[in-house]
Parts: C-alpha cells; sequence; structure tokens
C-alpha cells in the first residue's frame, strides 16, 4: 500500500458523487494499492482484507460498479486478471523513488477487458451484467445509483442499495424476491428510506434478533413507525417509575 494524495474537485466531481459512499472509499482505496501507474492485481478478496478487514463489504461488486462508470478498467493478459485506473496519472504524483510497473496495461498484446461479473470481452466502461446476475442490468447503468426508475433494471439497482444497508445478509436469492414483490406495493425508495430509519434501533439489537431481510420485506416492516430509543437516563427512570 502507497501514500496517495486526494484534490478537493473530487467530492464534486459527476462521475463520483452518485455512487454509493462505500464505492467512492474502495476508489480511494484501489489508489493507494496501484502501482505508478495506477494498475494492481483483480484479486477482490485480498482488496477485502487489505482496504476493509472488518465490514462487511461486496469488493466484487463494487469493482463492477466502478468498471460501468468507466473509473477503471478490468482486464486479463495471459490468464492474469488486471485492473488500471485510467485517471491515475492525471491526479497522483508518485514518489520518485517507487519502482516501475511490472503490470502489463490494457492496451498490450493480447489484452483482453473483463465485463462486469467476470465477463470476458468488454469495452472498457461499457460492461454489461446479464439481468440474472443480481446486480445491474443494460437498463440501469443508464441511470444515477440514486435514482430507481420503474423498469425492472432499477428494481434490482434499488436491492442492492437495500441489501448493501440491512445489517443482517443471510439468504439474499429470498430478499431480492421478497424485494421485487415489495416493489409492486410501494416505491423501492419508500422501502429503502423505512430502512434508513429504523438502521439506528437495529444497532442496538444483537445481529440474531434482527429479522431476515427476507421476513422484514415480507412483512412490509418498512412502515413501521420508528421511536428514538430511549436514552440510558430515561430507561432508569422508568425503571424507578418517573416521579412517582
Amino acid at each position: 500500500m502507497r501514500a496517495r494524495g486526494i484534490k478537493p474537485a473530487f467530492f464534486q466531481d459527476e462521475d463520483v458523487v452518485e455512487l454509493a459512499p462505500i464505492v467512492r472509499l474502495l476508489f480511494i482505496g484501489l489508489w493507494c494499492a496501484a502501482d505508478r501507474r495506477g494498475r494492481l492485481e483483480d484479486r477482490p478478496r485480498q482488496l477485502k482484507i487489505q482496504l476493509f478487514p472488518c465490514d462487511d463489504i461486496d469488493v466484487e461488486y463494487s469493482l463492477d460498479v466502478l468498471a460501468t462508470r468507466g473509473l477503471i478498467v478490468r482486464y486479463t493478459v495471459d490468464g492474469h486478471r488486471f485492473i488500471a485506473i485510467p485517471t491515475f496519472e492525471k491526479h497522483q504524483n508518485p514518489h520518485h523513488r517507487e519502482p516501475e510497473s511490472i503490470i502489463p496495461g490494457p492496451d498490450a498484446v493480447g489484452a483482453k477487458t473483463v465485463q462486469a461479473h467476470g465477463k470476458p470481452g468488454a469495452s472498457p466502461g461499457l460492461a454489461v451484467l446479464t439481468p440474472d446476475s443480481g446486480l445491474l442490468t443494460p437498463d440501469s447503468i443508464e441511470q444515477t445509483l440514486g435514482q430507481t426508475p420503474p423498469q425492472n433494471g432499477g428494481v434490482v439497482t434499488a436491492f442492492e442499495r437495500f441489501w448493501t444497508l440491512y445489517p443482517r445478509k443471510q439468504a439474499k436469492g429470498a430478499a431480492q424476491k421478497a424485494f421485487t414483490k415489495a416493489a409492486t406495493k410501494t416505491s423501492t425508495e419508500a422501502i429503502i428510506e423505512g430502512l434508513r430509519a429504523q438502521l439506528p434501533t437495529m444497532s442496538q439489537q444483537e445481529r440474531q434478533y434482527i429479522p431476515h431481510p427476507a421476513t422484514w420485506l415480507n412483512a412490509e416492516r418498512w412502515s413501521d413507525e420508528v421511536r428514538t430509543p430511549k436514552t440510558a437516563l430515561e430507561q432508569i427512570d422508568d425503571y424507578w417509575g418517573g416521579d412517582e
């Protein structure tokens, strides 16, 4: 890992601000993992250990998101997988003693770009996922991550946002089916905002007491009334009977 710089303009960049915060953080982390030419090995599990050792983050999916935006290029050379950051040398000034890159670039002889979800042959920034991949679809690539269009692709994208937020990640397939069904009853934004409102309360519960995501969705829990958790002093006051 290497020290890199970050410019204030990064936080207003139109290609960056539409990304989920964790994806933006991964993008910054890639700069530190990359060599002086902005290249690194495409090893999601290793990147998870290096960048998010204590977080439940789907690095593979987040890399796919960055690739669809054209912020990184995923490619193979002689069967080895690599990542290149196209704008790296424009924005970074590596130390003069930093070793030269030994990783071939995406324009090297025999290099093949990789579509999102690991399929070879796509053009950089135009990766397309199949509808059954559980991630993005061609329609959703044209949408911002902050929108949930009525097409099926928008529902799938919204589900990934829901899945990232939900604190208990079990039975993802069942959860996606329940989310799709729930989206016929209300807007996907209503579901996600309902979850956001309940997250502070969930964070105080033991993990095993948080319902499975499919259970939460099937019970339409997004519409539950949210009560502000009581402070420790309020709980003590209740125990002793208040002013009585």
